[in-house]
């Protein structure tokens, strides 16, 4: 039953490319090919630690091998400059369909990952209620959903922000972290050790740090993190 209706589903309502908004075959997850092969999808020569690309034979980037993270390791499916249209249309236009199809490649994509953490539930980067007025609902908060049910893993929302955060891309490393500072909260204590972060960009690490830094606080062993776009050095 849960095949035909999924097949009904496609046939009424065609899926899209994330990236280029195409239509996509029903087996092509999440994109289309021609956006699979050509926006340098991040599957191999990648730091360990944070997921960024790397140009070099490497275990770490520069950032990783100088500073240490709350987190334990994470991965991204794109260098943020590839697909920042569709970032952009993601998050402020609310199109929410791109973030539940960037969902389905991640969960595709990093299942074996995922379990190899030995991942025991999920959270997502929370924003504050006058963010959600301006983009009608929270990215992070879809795919984490997606993806909660993808794995049959449970969804923790334990993470709240109190504050609208300004815009991290401008900022420098130091201002991000003063940026930051005081605007997310845990509201209870964690029951699982291992959790999996949601996030839609990964840029210097401040806002996964942030709050991984408050899950171990409440209860979290280890934290690893999955999200959509990632920043290189100058970005």
């Amino acid at each position: 039953m849960k095949e035909w209706i999924s097949a009904a589903l496609d046939f009424l309502y065609p899926p899209k490319c994330a990236l280029c908004g195409c239509l996509r075959a029903p087996q092509e997850k999440g994109i289309c090919r021609h956006c699979y092969e050509s926006r340098g999808l991040i599957l191999e020569n990648y730091c360990r630690k944070c997921g960024k690309n790397l140009y070099k034979d490497e275990f770490f980037c520069y950032d990783c091998s100088r500073h240490d993270h709350e987190f334990e390791a994470g991965h991204a499916l794109f260098p943020y400059a590839q697909i920042k249209d569709a970032i952009w249309a993601m998050k402020y236009g609310r199109e929410k369909w791109r973030a539940l199809a960037l969902a389905e490649l991640m969960g595709w994509l990093f299942e074996t990952e995922v379990r190899q953490w030995g991942i025991e539930a999920l959270a997502f980067v929370p924003q504050h209620f006058s963010a959600l007025g301006q983009k009608g609902y929270n990215p992070p908060a879809a795919a984490a959903r997606y993806l909660a049910a993808s794995f049959h893993l449970p969804l923790i929302e334990v993470l709240a922000a109190r504050r609208k955060a300004h815009a991290q891309k401008e900022l420098s490393a130091a201002a991000r972290q003063k940026n930051l500072k005081n605007i997310y909260f845990c509201k209870e204590k964690v029951p699982f050790r291992r959790i999996l972060l949601i996030d839609d960009v990964y840029t210097t690490g401040a806002t996964i740090d942030a709050c991984s830094h408050l899950l171990k606080e409440s209860g979290a062993e280890k934290v690893y993190f999955l999200t959509m776009a990632i920043g290189s050095f100058n970005e």
